[in-house]
C-alpha cells in the first residue's frame, strides 16, 4: 500500500504580538514511504555516534545554537558538526519540505490566526491534490506541542482528503521530525538576515550571514516541495545559476520547457520602473507553482530595463512529475 508520511513542526506561538518573535512558522516535511531512508538514518546516527552522542539522541537546532538545556557544556565546533549532520542528512534524503511563514499581527486573535493559517494550509492542499491522492494513506506525525496547530491540521486533513492519519510523534522516534525543527530554524533564520544581524550564538555556528547563505539557506531550497501536473506544461522553468542585469540574453537562452532538476525561487527588483515592478507581481503571483507562464514572462522580460535574479537548483523527484 502506498503511503505518505507527513512530519510537521512549528516555530512561534498563539500568544499576543511581540516584536521580538513576529512569526509562527510551520514546517511539513514530506516523504514518499516507498522511498527507503535506512542507509542515511545510518550514516547520521553513526556521525552523532563519532560525536559522543548516542542514537537517539535528538537535535534540537535552536537550544543547539544559543548553547542551552543539554547543549550548555558543547564546544561551537562540536555543535556546528551536529547541526551539519542533520542538514546533510536532508540534502541526501528523498524528502521534500513546505514551510509557511505566518507575519503576527498587532491586536489579532488566536482564532484570527487559526484561520489565516488553516486557508493558507488548506490552499495549499487543493493546489497539490493529484499528488496528495495518488497514496493509499496519508499519515501525519506530530508531537502536540500546541493543541491550536494540533486543531488545525486535523480540520484541514479532515476537509481536503478522504482519508489520513495522525500520530503523536516523540522526536527521539524519528529523524524526520527533527529535520522538520532544523528547516523551522533555518526559516527564521533566513527572516533574521534580511531585517537584521546574526546573534553572537548564531556566528559561532554560522560564522556571517553570507556563509550562513551559502552553506545552508541557498542548498536547502534544492528539497522545496514541488508538483508539476499537465496543466502546468506551458510554463517555463529556470535553470539552476545566478544571473546579474548583464546577462539577459544568457538568461532567456536557458529557460527549458522540460521541468528536470530547475526552478524559480527568488526575484530581486533593482528598479522602481513600471515594467520591473509589473515583472515582480509576475514571481509574486506565481511563486507558489515556482513557475511563470511562458509569453507574459517573456513580454515582462522584454521590456524590464534594470533587474536582478537569484536562482537555485532543485531536484525534481519523477512521483512529483
Amino acid at each position: 500500500m502506498s503511503c505518505l508520511s507527513i512530519f510537521v513542526d512549528e516555530s512561534g506561538d498563539f500568544g499576543p504580538y511581540d516584536s521580538k518573535s513576529p512569526y509562527y512558522i510551520v514546517t511539513l516535511v514530506i516523504h514518499d514511504q516507498s522511498k527507503d531512508i535506512t542507509n542515511h538514518v545510518q550514516a547520521l546516527n553513526a556521525k552523532v555516534q563519532s560525536l559522543g552522542f548516542g542514537n537517539d539522541f535528538v537535535i534540537h537546532t535552536a537550544p543547539l545554537i544559543r548553547r542551552e538545556e543539554i547543549f550548555v557544556n558543547e564546544p561551537p565546533n562540536k555543535r556546528r558538526s551536529l547541526f551539519i549532520s542533520l542538514f546533510f542528512f536532508v540534502l541526501k534524503s528523498p524528502i521534500s519540505y513546505k514551510t509557511f511563514v505566518f507575519g503576527k499581527r498587532q491586536g489579532e486573535t488566536t482564532l484570527a490566526l487559526e484561520g489565516r493559517m488553516a486557508r493558507e494550509m488548506s490552499l495549499f492542499i487543493r493546489q497539490n491534490l493529484a499528488f496528495f491522492q495518488s497514496f493509499e494513506d496519508v499519515v501525519l506525525y506530530y508531537d502536540n506541542g500546541q493543541h491550536e496547530l494540533n486543531r488545525i491540521l486535523n480540520y484541514i486533513l479532515s476537509t481536503e482528503l478522504s482519508s489520513y492519519t495522525l500520530r503523536k510523534v516523540l522526536p527521539k522516534d524519528y529523524k524526520l521530525f527533527q529535520v522538520a525543527d532544523l528547516i523551522c530554524t533555518l526559516q527564521l533564520l533566513s527572516l533574521k538576515c534580511e531585517s537584521g544581524e546574526l546573534s553572537k550564538s548564531e556566528q559561532l555556528i554560522f560564522h556571517s550571514k553570507r556563509d550562513l547563505r551559502k552553506t545552508f539557506l541557498g542548498p536547502i531550497q534544492k528539497k522545496r516541495f514541488l508538483y508539476f501536473s499537465k496543466k502546468h506544461s506551458h510554463h517555463l522553468f529556470f535553470k539552476a545559476t545566478f544571473y546579474h542585469p548583464k546577462n539577459l540574453s544568457i538568461a532567456l537562452n536557458t529557460f527549458t520547457s522540460v521541468p528536470t532538476t530547475v526552478h524559480f525561487v527568488r526575484f530581486l527588483c533593482s528598479s522602481t520602473n513600471k515594467s520591473s515592478i509589473v515583472l515582480k507581481s509576475l514571481f509574486d503571483k506565481f511563486i507558489n507553482f515556482g513557475v511563470i507562464p511562458t509569453e507574459l514572462l517573456k513580454q515582462s522580460l522584454k521590456n524590464s530595463a534594470k533587474y536582478s535574479f537569484i536562482f537555485l537548483s532543485t531536484r525534481i523527484s519523477p512521483s512529483f512529475l
